[in-house]
């Protein structure tokens, strides 16, 4: 009977310990995590995430911002919308003269006025454009981010309005961050022919990595507060962002895509790039790391090249 008298005295110290030190300190960061989910993925209060410029500080996102609003001045795009699960969802499409469009998918927290920056180099190659409001950014309705696990139904809802109101017979996805996330799903869970090619820009493992390490190179703390946030994400959508993740749908891709990535990028480190690209069972998969860039600013650091290696890539496929 003594060894069963131990146990119990073991047992009850590590109740002890538990309920004196760990469970006070785990009720004391999912205080700090819920906020955060909050701050970070919630559209509260509505006009969180409108059309103005996410980051008045960077200068980068500001020259980005305003160059491309600058360029769509005197280009004739008309207001179209859809309604998808029940959110009416709003962008702006730009005729081309083409059979061939591409759907701009912004990352959390921009809008279509953005969106107008990245849309420049397929307007110079011949594509018809459309740019959009996410669920919950902009003009469009919607109150969660799901970090695409629910919006990619939004993005196959705007190719069948392009294909059929709009006759384009091509659909190109050019995702930024969560944008190219949200284009990996919208392929990989097609129920038709929609997508036929897929440029992502800094496309991540899953979203807890990177979210991770956004926290650490903005020196927030990461254990166990990021975890607690992904705990809060599902919780409130049910998305499950390590079952629905980039990572586990790039094997269905079987259309060309094109990863552009930046070695400075702090958020998208090596290791996840490499898995990215291993990941994804594409014959016609290219990847192409630039020098220069911030996560989702390349394109500001080194423009020509980063046009001419989506223009060449569009020929190399006939779009």
């Amino acid at each position: 009977m003594e060894w069963y008298f131990i146990l119990l005295i073991v047992v009850g110290i590590i109740v002890l310990i538990f309920c004196i030190f760990v469970l006070p300190f785990l009720l004391y960061t999912l205080k700090i995590a819920k906020k955060v989910y909050f701050k970070f993925l919630v559209r509260e209060p509505k006009e969180k995430w409108g059309r103005e410029c996410s980051d008045t500080s960077n200068i980068e996102q500001v020259t980005m911002y305003e160059s491309g609003i600058k360029w769509s001045l005197d280009k004739n795009f008309i207001d179209v919308s859809i309604t998808s699960e029940g959110f009416r969802l709003v962008g702006k499409y730009l005729d081309n003269n083409s059979s061939t469009c591409v759907i701009i998918i912004p990352g959390r927290t921009e809008s279509l006025l953005y969106s107008y920056y990245f849309s420049i180099p397929y307007y110079n190659h011949g594509t018809n454009v459309l740019v959009i409001d996410n669920r919950s950014h902009g003009e469009s309705e919607g109150y969660f981010d799901t970090i695409g696990v629910d919006e990619y139904k939004d993005i196959q809802a705007w190719a069948k309005l392009l294909k059929n109101k709009f006759n384009n017979k091509k659909i190109i996805l050019h995702g930024i961050c969560i944008g190219a996330a949200t284009a990996v799903f919208a392929c990989a869970k097609q129920d038709e022919d929609l997508i036929n090619c897929i440029v992502a820009d800094g496309l991540f493992t899953n979203f807890y990595d990177i979210f991770k390490n956004h926290m650490i190179a903005d020196h927030h703390p990461v254990f166990p507060v990021c975890k607690e946030v992904m705990y809060y994400l599902k919780k409130y959508t049910k998305a499950d962002i390590y079952k629905e993740c980039p990572l586990n749908y790039l094997s269905s891709i079987n259309i060309p895509i094109l990863f552009l990535y930046s070695d400075e990028d702090k958020f998208v480190l090596d290791d996840m790039k490499k898995r990215v690209f291993t990941a994804c069972k594409s014959n016609n998969k290219e990847r192409n790391d630039f020098k220069k860039g911030a996560h989702s600013h390349i394109r500001i650091n080194q423009p020509e090249e980063y046009d001419k290696t989506i223009d060449c890539f569009l020929t190399n496929h006939d779009l």
